[in-house]
């Protein structure tokens, strides 16, 4: 895949003019009547379009490093959750630590989603394809610069994770980093795949300035 370091080392993607995705929302636990366990709402991210593909945690992740950990950081100044909660060895919930890394260096994201809080506060998922019942999600792609502040105006790129008791708080933001462009991960899962059932109401379409990967 052909690649473009622009002046500022900005990695793009250039795809024939912009590339259009279609937006939906995620779906919320209570619509799909999942019960109340852990801390925080999410749903897996698979590898492939298939359940068998593995999903979630050691089994599914995309390797990121201190310059996505620093954007990280930048989107929860003021989250109600820290750095460390996100990512400690022993408390670690959406990230993972790796053996040998600190946690401001290196961690392993689990490959999940932000499901939608209720009607009226929702995550969405910008969507490049459609395949035997999965929805190929759009990520954020790796900038080698470390300029990631460009896509911190997508929500579909950025996702809030509430809290799993009381009126549902909203604990952190996570991005979505797109394991198709330049990031290590496991067992060579190269897709972020989105089962149809946790897909809710289409919501329009948006056109983005970089190649999206459609694997």
């Amino acid at each position: 895949m052909r690649r473009i370091l622009t002046p500022d080392k900005t990695i793009f993607y250039p795809s024939r003019g912009m590339t259009e995705l279609t937006l939906y929302t995620v779906k919320t636990w209570e619509k799909m009547s999942k019960p109340n366990d852990g801390s925080f709402r999410q749903e897996v991210l698979f590898p492939a379009p298939d359940k068998n593909s593995g999903g979630g945690t050691s089994a599914n992740f995309v390797r990121i490093g201190n310059v996505e950990i620093d954007y990280i950081k930048s989107l929860n100044v003021n989250s109600i959750k820290s750095w460390k909660w996100a990512a400690d060895a022993r408390t670690g919930l959406i990230y993972q630590s790796r053996p040998g890394f600190t946690i401001d260096l290196s961690v392993d994201w689990n490959r999940i989603t932000g499901c939608s809080k209720d009607a009226n506060d929702v995550n969405i998922v910008a969507v490049s394809r459609v395949y035997n019942g999965f929805y190929r999600v759009t990520g954020i792609p790796r900038q080698l610069s470390g300029d990631y502040f460009i896509f911190a105006k997508y929500p579909f790129l950025n996702h809030k994770i509430f809290g799993n008791y009381g009126s549902l708080p909203l604990l952190y933001t996570m991005p979505l980093f797109e394991p198709d462009f330049s990031f290590y991960t496991s067992k060579g899962g190269r897709g972020m795949w989105l089962s149809g059932e946790w897909i809710g109401e289409r919501v329009g379409t948006v056109k983005v300035p970089w190649e999206v990967s459609v694997n």
